[in-house]
């Protein structure tokens, strides 16, 4: 067995990743790790791109259209197994959408968004088989 623990090893690989320019450090420690980084946006195209080839219901986006309107509906989630809103996350929740698929959920915002007990009920409830928040 190596005596390389698995954060040294995760560590290698994120090094290894930024040093091929398909992650970005945003911030780094004061003892030079990294503390928070960025894929690259030609990459993430890539694997959206991808993800969307390989296999309708790996990866569905929600976000507002110009009119304000969700894209997709609500009954565009069903068979999704990973959700990503980039609208307003409590509207979203505010629908009570529900899938026996989705098993991550990520939520972005270019303002702070507190959860209520109630709207992580929901999540809760809507996504049974939810296993990333």
């Amino acid at each position: 067995m190596s005596d390389i623990s698995l954060e040294e090893t995760a560590e290698n690989y994120l090094e290894n990743l930024i040093g091929r320019n398909l992650l970005r450090v945003d911030k780094r420690r004061y003892d030079g790790r990294v503390k928070t980084c960025r894929i690259h946006d030609m990459l993430r195209d890539f694997c959206k791109k991808e993800a969307r080839i390989e296999k309708d219901n790996f990866l569905k986006e929600v976000k507002r259209d110009n009119e304000g309107v969700i894209e997709p509906s609500i009954d565009g989630i069903k068979k999704v197994c990973r959700l990503c809103i980039h609208s307003d996350v409590l509207k979203f929740l505010f629908a009570r959408p529900a899938s026996d698929h989705i098993r991550s959920f990520v939520s972005f915002s270019k303002k702070k968004i507190t959860l209520e007990a109630q709207d992580t009920l929901t999540i809760a409830l809507g996504f049974k088989l939810l296993r990333v928040l």
